[in-house]
């Protein structure tokens, strides 16, 4: 499993590595059926995102988790489209501020480079908050100008797709800043191509965008008609 570099304030560094994860079996009995994630760990070391060993056999299990160690606990699962690090087409970016209350757990598919997942989850005491789906958000704000474009979706499953993407904290960790680009077809093989770039700051205490700016191109393509 891959993790992707990510050069931000508040983030853990974290380069190219292509090491094996870690197998938390020798850390706890419990934890034997789970990988830790490669460079997940949290400033303090008591945290960190692990995929269960099964995932890629059983798609059911795809889940990214975030989870305390010594001992062992899972805290939370990540809805992230039955997408889970283990996959070698995947690569994960996790952020965590420097206190290790919050943390941004970013997946992307190696075709495009596009996202497949992005949560945000706080953790206080021990416990995990309920993980806010970064990627719902992101694309809420940008699925009515799509629509208005009348454009063909990108598949049967997704309108769109989150590509260039740049997702970490911002102001100390209280807010998350997002600047992504957008597409229906990255090869503008469509009678209409639709691109989007996005750019927000979403308030964690708020739950809601502080900023947020979308520029979007309609291009048809008359020819492709039949």
């Amino acid at each position: 499993m891959k993790i992707i570099p990510k050069a931000f304030l508040l983030c853990i560094p974290i380069f190219n590595l292509f090491a094996a994860d870690v197998d938390l079996s020798g850390w706890d009995k419990s934890a034997s059926s789970y990988f830790l994630a490669t460079g997940s760990e949290s400033p303090d070391g008591k945290y960190g995102v692990a995929y269960p060993k099964a995932s890629e056999q059983n798609p059911k299990l795809a889940k990214n988790l975030i989870v305390a160690l010594k001992p062992f606990r899972i805290l939370a699962v990540l809805e992230d489209d039955g997408m889970a690090a283990g996959s070698k087409r995947l690569g994960l970016t996790v952020e965590w501020t420097r206190d290790s209350s919050k943390v941004i757990v970013t997946t992307k598919h190696d075709k495009w480079d596009m996202i497949v997942g992005s949560s945000l989850v706080g953790i206080r005491d021990g416990q995990a908050a309920q993980p806010f789906n970064l990627l719902n958000a992101i694309n809420r704000e940008m699925a009515p100008d799509f629509r208005k474009s009348k454009a063909e979706a990108y598949n049967e499953m997704l309108p769109f797709i989150l590509i260039e993407s740049k997702i970490g904290f911002a102001d100390q960790g209280k807010n998350v800043r997002v600047k992504t680009a957008a597409c229906n077809d990255p090869n503008e093989a469509r009678t209409i191509d639709w691109s989007a770039d996005f750019d927000g700051l979403w308030s964690i205490a708020e739950s809601k965008w502080l900023t947020h700016q979308l520029t979007s191109h309609v291009k048809k393509n008359p020819q492709l008609v039949q």
